[in-house]
């Protein structure tokens, strides 16, 4: 192999293989640098695609309503008032879901009788108390 030097461009020839200053970004490969081959494929133009969301407001279908109910009927009520609520919340519930999903006619119907049932619970509670009253007087009269 020849070696021989121009000036101004410093040019060395080694072999096959030839490096002429400010031709290369990297060091050569007799200084330990490495040699790397990029390949750029355009394959067409980046398409653009559109995410369209629904949002759609879900209304609570009276399960807020279920909830409070339940633990107020498991604490002053009996045990059917307290059934009753519990199987309004889970009808509640699979009306939440139902809307969520996009049936809308069977969430509005599981959200009336989830209303119903939380509306007979009270009926019934107040119904209780008001027959626990009415024994306690006449209990109360009747000792007299």
């Amino acid at each position: 192999s020849i070696t021989f030097w121009k000036l101004p461009y410093l040019r060395i020839d080694i072999g096959a293989m030839s490096y002429q200053k400010g031709d290369y970004q990297q060091a050569p490969p007799y200084y330990g640098g490495t040699q790397q081959q990029s390949t750029t494929v355009i394959i067409g133009q980046p398409t653009t695609t559109r995410i369209t969301t629904v949002i759609r407001p879900s209304s609570d279908r009276y399960l807020t309503l279920s909830i409070i109910m339940t633990f107020l009927c498991v604490f002053f009520g009996g045990i059917l008032p307290a059934a009753l609520t519990v199987a309004a919340l889970i009808l509640s519930l699979s009306a939440k879901d139902d809307d969520l999903r996009g049936d809308k006619e069977s969430a509005t119907r599981k959200g009336r009788i989830s209303l119903i049932l939380n509306i007979a619970s009270v009926a019934l509670t107040v119904v209780m108390y008001v027959i626990f009253i009415i024994i306690i007087a006449m209990a109360a009269v009747s000792r007299r």
